[in-house]
């Protein structure tokens, strides 16, 4: 019994967290095929050349080294860029592309090297340019954003600059606290106050965190010009970058201008919290909670006690707290999660039963959610460990009737495992193996005593096999895909994809990512086109953007039109 219940609870552990087939990343948002990054690198070959993986380390100065006697002034520019060279990079990037979007990042670099060599001035006449023209949508807010900071480097007027922006909302970040800095030295107070506010959504980094803390000084004497939210949203601010005394400042000025606010008293304990005493915040949030706040607030402090009650490691308090959320707000967006998270908490403290009602209660809503569907696979894996396999078997038989392909092959695993006839037994792992061939669960049925054990926040021991079928099987699916789209594909002639393909075999995924973006909503209504778009993402690498066609566009399931089975 000890050995099925420990087998059921890796299994619930996976249904939290779904194992993907991957290899070692080569960066903090690339995927490559197993084993291939690290013989890249050892110069024992690859899908692609050595300088771009070493591009996709961000060894921008060795991936130049081997590229010594290329003719591609583009690359060569933009590393160039990166490896801090600007006066290299401003004469690489002198020649001028065909590509519409790869002249657009050209002339973007560029910029950025004029800026970086302190030809503020230049750089912002490049980007106003390229602004003008229409034609930067691949690069997104980026050249609106550079060209504020140049243009504030450069000490130009504020007016001159929102007039070729044509107004602030898209502003943020480093670039909106710039302009608000020239608007304050101009005596525009509100419209510098509401840049500002725009500006704190994103400090980005340790320059924009001095200028914000500059421009809040400023506005410190300033803050009866906020209103409520607007001060709020000021405090969370501070409290994000770790301005424990500058939030502390906003929240005593919010005290005196509305006293009994409950979005205060929140604020306060969030400030308790950020100073580690979480104990005085708990009750901060309880007695908020047991108020007659607004619902939003009431449902946000009692999340903030259920995260507290965990970090001090009182994890039963914590599920209680989570679970009371599920029950009270079933209309929440939330409400699945936190029963799912208080039901998970509770396997893991051995409180099986609770753990079971609470799983039970979210199934008895009768939501078709991920979340919700994942929730009832581990009630029934958890309720066949427990000896009631008859239960079990019924709601995976309801799980499977209202499903999706996507948790279908967890479900005819369980169904396999929690029959109680021989031949029903049979047909189920038939139709598992033959529906889902190389799955987690098809190798689980197929190899009936392999075993897993879970050392703390470590792999698998003996997962490594398994791995490399499940990234055999994806390599598979991606070649499939790929070979079922048509060769005329309409998306293959656009210059965007053009651009893709070069920025993807050069490993400069943040471009390849910006020209991704740009073909889904200019072909995001097209399957065949978002089925070749997701064929050359996944298969060069981009794993997150691929995820996302998969399951956004129509890509999975089965109408799917590049679902091989």
């Amino acid at each position: 019994m000890k050995q099925l219940i420990a087998h059921c609870v890796l299994v619930i552990y996976l249904s939290a967290a779904p194992l993907y087939a991957s290899g070692r990343p080569s960066s903090r948002d690339m995927h490559v095929w197993r084993g291939e990054f690290e013989h890249a690198l050892s110069a024992e070959g690859g899908e692609l050349d050595r300088a771009a993986y070493l591009t996709l380390a961000g060894e921008a100065e060795t991936a130049l080294d081997a590229l010594e006697g290329s003719a591609d002034s583009l690359r060569l520019g933009i590393l160039s860029f990166r490896a801090g060279r600007p006066e290299e990079a401003l004469l690489l990037l002198g020649e001028p592309r065909a590509n519409v979007h790869l002249e657009t990042y050209r002339i973007f670099y560029r910029a950025s090297s004029l800026d970086g060599l302190g030809r503020h001035e230049e750089a912002a006449r490049m980007l106003a340019a390229l602004i003008r023209t229409g034609s930067s949508a691949v690069l997104g807010d980026r050249p609106r954003d550079l060209f504020v900071e140049t243009s504030y480097r450069a000490g130009a007027e504020p007016d001159s600059i929102s007039a070729l922006l044509g107004g602030l909302d898209r502003l943020h970040g480093t670039a909106a606290l710039m302009l608000s800095d020239l608007l304050f030295e101009d005596g525009k107070m509100e419209e510098a106050g509401r840049v500002f506010l725009k500006g704190i959504e994103a400090v980005s980094d340790t320059a924009s965190g001095r200028l914000f803390g500059r421009l809040f000084d400023r506005f410190l004497e300033r803050l009866g010009g906020f209103d409520e939210a607007e001060l709020a949203d000021l405090a969370e601010a501070c409290l994000s970058l770790g301005e424990s005394s500058k939030a502390s400042a906003v929240i005593e000025h919010m005290e005196s201008a509305f006293p009994g606010s409950y979005r205060v008293q929140f604020l306060k304990g969030s400030l308790l919290v950020s100073e580690k005493k979480r104990k005085r915040a708990l009750a901060i949030f309880d007695g908020i909670f047991d108020s007659d706040a607004p619902v939003e607030l009431k449902k946000a402090a009692l999340l903030e006690c259920a995260s507290i009650e965990y970090g001090r490691g009182r994890y039963e308090h914590s599920a209680e707290r989570y679970r009371l959320f599920g029950l009270f707000y079933p209309d929440d967006r939330r409400s699945s999660y936190a029963l799912d998270v208080a039901a998970r908490i509770y396997v893991a403290r051995r409180m099986f039963d609770r753990a079971l009602d609470t799983w039970e209660r979210l199934r008895a809503r009768g939501a078709g959610d991920a979340i919700s569907r994942e929730a009832a696979i581990s009630e029934a894996a958890l309720r066949h460990a427990r000896g009631d396999s008859q239960t079990a078997y019924s709601t995976l038989r309801d799980l499977l009737a209202g499903g999706t392909r996507r948790d279908e092959p967890a479900v005819l695993y369980w169904l396999h495992e929690t029959s109680g006839a021989e031949a029903e037994r049979d047909a189920w792992k038939r139709r598992l193996l033959d529906g889902h061939p190389g799955s987690f669960y098809s190798i689980a049925a197929e190899n009936a005593g392999m075993t897993f054990t879970i050392g703390g926040d470590g792999p698998l021991d003996g997962a490594d096999r398994l791995v490399e079928r499940l990234e055999l099987r994806e390599r598979e699916f991606v070649a499939s895909v790929e070979a079922a789209l048509r060769p005329d594909e309409r998306l293959y002639g656009d210059e965007a994809y053009e651009a893709l393909v070069y920025f993807l075999e050069r490993g400069f995924t943040e471009e390849a990512r910006s020209c991704a973006g740009l073909l889904e909503r200019l072909y995001g209504s097209d399957a065949g086109a978002m089925a070749a778009l997701y064929a050359t993402v996944r298969y060069s690498g981009l794993v997150d953007v691929g995820l996302k066609l998969l399951w956004t566009k129509g890509l999975s399931g089965e109408d799917s039109p590049v679902d091989p089975t």
